[in-house]
C-alpha cells in the first residue's frame, strides 16, 4: 500500500502532518500543520488528507503570490523603530475602538412572558461563548501558546500597513514584531468586551495599551485625535507666541530625536512617561553638534559614530534645554486639550557644575590678549590685515563690537542689530536704546527685562563713538554697522572682504 504523505496514525486515530515550505515559514507563523481527522477509517483518513493537501498548496501558492508582490516593493517598515512599531498597534487599536462593535452585543434584557428570571437569551449565551472562545484564542497567540494554523496578528497587520499604504517585506523581523503587536491589540480588544459583557470595570490586558496618565486607553475624540506631526507644525505656528529663527532653529534637534523614536504620524494621545524618559536617554548619549559631525545621518546612527570616534556628549545644560523644549511642546498639547497632563514636566538631568560657575567673567590676562591684538594697535587694514601688525587702526564694526560689550555687558546680537536711531539722549544722557523696534522687523531682544537702555560708557566717547555713530547717520544707513550680515541664528558677522566673523 502506496504511503499517503502527511497521514499519520496516533493510535485508532489519524491525524494530517503538513511542513511549511521554508520560503514562506516566516510570514505563515508556523514551520509545521497538525490537524486531527477525528476518523480511524484509512480510506476517509485518505480522502481528507488529499483534500488538506490540495488545500494548503493552494493556499502557501496565494501567499508567495502576495508576498512576491510585497517584497517587490521598497520595504518600508524595516526602518521603524521598536517605539515607532508599538505606536502603529496602538494607533490601530484606538481607531478599532472607535468603530461600532457588531459582534458582541451587550446582554440583551430578558423577556417577561417566556424567560426564567435572570435567565439571558440562548443567541445572548451563544454570544457570549464565542466571545470567551476568541479570547482564549487570541490571549494564546498574544502570549506566543497559540497552536491554530494562522497567525490573526499577522493577518491585521498586514491588512492596516495596505490601508495606510506603508510597504514592508512579510519574512523581515519588523513585520514580524509587527504581528505579534497586533495581536496584543486584537486581545485586548475581545478582552475589554469580554469584560464589558461580565459587567466588570476596565481594566488593561497589555501595558502597551494604557494611555499616558496609567489608565486605560479609551477611544479619541475627532477633534482631539491628532499627529506628532501636526502638533509640531501647529506648536511652531502658535499665533501667541513670537518666535524668531534662532529659536526655532533650536527646536531642530528635539523634533528629530521624537520623529525618529515614535514616528511622525504617532497620535500625542499615546505619547507616555517612558517616552519622554527615553527621549531623554537618547539625548544623553547624542553627540554634541550631532548634525555638524554627523550630517544626513540618525540620531541613532549620531549615537554609533560618538561611540566609534570617542565624540563628546552633549553637556548636561544643552541636555536640559531640550528637555525644557520637550516638556513646553507638551505643555502646548496639554493646553488644547489633546492630552490630559504634561508627560514631560521635570524632566531634566544633573548639572554638577553650579549657576554661579557657568558664566565666568574674562580674567585680567585674556581681556589683555583680546585688547592687545593688531586690530587694536595697529594692523595693516580693517579687512584681510586686520589681525597682522600695521600702522592703521580702522574703527568699524570689527572694532566696535568687543569695546561696546565691554564697556556697557551687552550681549553680542544685541549690539550687532544696533541701529543709528537707538543711539539717543535721556535725560540729558547719551544712551544706547536696547529695544525691538525699528526698521529692521527681525530685531530681537532675548527676554523682556532685556527691553532697556545703557549709558555710553565716557571711555566710549574718549575712543570717538559718538563720532562713528554721526558719520554713519550720514551716509544714510539705518543700520549702525551695516557691514554686518546677519546668520540664520541672527548673530552678524563681519562682511569683510573674507567673509569672516568677528573675532
Amino acid at each position: 500500500m502506496a504511503k499517503i504523505p502527511g497521514l499519520v496514525k496516533r493510535g485508532n486515530q489519524y491525524s494530517f502532518r503538513l511542513r511549511v515550505p521554508r520560503d514562506i515559514q516566516e510570514a505563515y507563523g508556523k514551520k509545521e500543520i497538525w490537524k486531527t481527522l477525528n476518523t480511524d477509517s484509512y480510506a476517509a483518513a485518505k480522502t481528507n488528507c488529499l483534500q488538506l493537501h490540495s488545500s494548503y498548496a493552494a493556499e502557501f501558492d496565494l501567499l508567495r503570490a502576495k508576498f512576491k508582490n510585497c517584497k517587490d516593493k521598497p520595504d518600508m517598515l524595516s526602518g521603524y523603530s521598536d517605539f515607532q512599531l508599538e505606536r502603529l498597534a496602538q494607533r490601530w487599536f484606538i481607531e478599532d475602538e472607535k468603530k461600532p462593535r457588531t459582534n458582541y452585543n451587550q446582554p440583551s434584557e430578558p423577556k417577561e412572558a417566556d424567560i426564567y428570571d435572570g435567565v439571558e437569551p440562548y443567541e445572548d449565551k451563544e454570544a457570549y461563548i464565542d466571545l470567551c472562545l476568541d479570547y482564549q484564542r487570541l490571549k494564546d497567540e498574544a502570549d506566543g501558546n497559540s497552536k491554530e494554523d494562522v497567525h490573526h496578528g499577522r493577518t491585521m497587520a498586514s491588512a492596516y500597513l495596505q490601508e495606510i499604504g506603508l510597504t514592508y517585506d512579510p519574512t523581515s523581523k519588523a513585520f514580524r514584531k509587527l504581528g505579534d503587536l497586533f495581536s496584543k491589540a486584537l486581545a485586548e480588544s475581545v478582552f475589554r468586551r469580554k469584560r464589558e459583557w461580565e459587567s466588570e470595570p476596565f481594566m488593561p490586558l497589555y501595558p502597551l495599551f494604557t494611555n499616558n496618565t496609567g489608565g486605560v486607553t479609551q477611544p479619541l475624540d475627532e477633534g482631539i485625535n491628532i499627529t506628532l506631526s501636526a502638533l509640531i507644525d501647529e506648536y511652531m505656528q502658535d499665533p501667541e507666541t513670537n518666535r524668531g529663527r534662532s529659536t526655532r532653529s533650536n527646536y531642530i534637534i528635539i523634533f528629530r530625536v521624537l520623529t525618529e523614536m515614535l514616528g511622525e504620524n504617532c497620535l500625542v494621545s499615546t505619547i507616555t512617561r517612558e517616552d519622554c524618559k527615553r527621549v531623554r536617554s537618547l539625548l544623553k548619549n547624542m553627540p554634541s553638534n550631532a548634525t555638524k559631525k554627523a550630517p544626513g545621518k540618525s540620531i541613532q546612527q549620531a549615537i554609533k559614530l560618538a561611540k566609534e570616534n570617542g565624540w563628546p556628549l552633549v553637556s548636561p545644560p544643552t541636555l536640559n534645554t531640550h528637555l525644557s523644549k520637550l516638556s513646553a511642546i507638551m505643555n502646548y498639547a496639554k493646553k488644547e486639550r489633546y492630552i490630559s497632563y504634561n508627560p514631560a514636566e521635570g524632566l531634566r538631568v544633573h548639572d554638577p557644575v553650579k549657576k554661579k560657575d557657568k558664566r565666568k567673567s574674562f580674567s585680567l590676562e585674556k581681556l589683555q590678549r583680546i585688547f592687545n591684538a593688531p586690530l587694536y594697535t595697529g594692523c595693516q587694514n580693517g579687512e584681510r590685515g586686520y589681525n597682522k601688525i600695521g600702522n592703521m587702526r580702522p574703527k568699524n564694526a570689527r572694532f566696535w563690537v568687543p569695546v561696546i560689550s565691554l564697556y556697557s555687558g551687552m550681549r553680542l546680537n544685541e549690539i550687532c542689530q544696533l541701529e543709528v536711531a537707538d543711539i539717543d539722549v535721556r535725560d540729558e544722557t547719551d544712551v544706547i536704546l536696547i529695544r525691538e523696534e525699528g526698521e529692521d522687523d527681525e530685531k530681537r531682544v532675548k527676554t523682556e527685562a532685556g527691553i532697556r537702555f545703557v549709558p555710553i560708557h565716557p571711555e566710549l566717547k574718549k575712543m570717538g563713538f559718538m563720532e562713528y555713530v554721526a558719520k554713519t547717520k550720514q551716509s544714510g544707513t539705518s543700520r549702525l554697522s551695516p557691514e554686518l550680515k546677519k546668520r540664520p541664528k541672527g548673530i552678524m558677522p563681519v562682511n569683510s572682504a573674507n567673509g569672516s566673523a568677528i573675532s
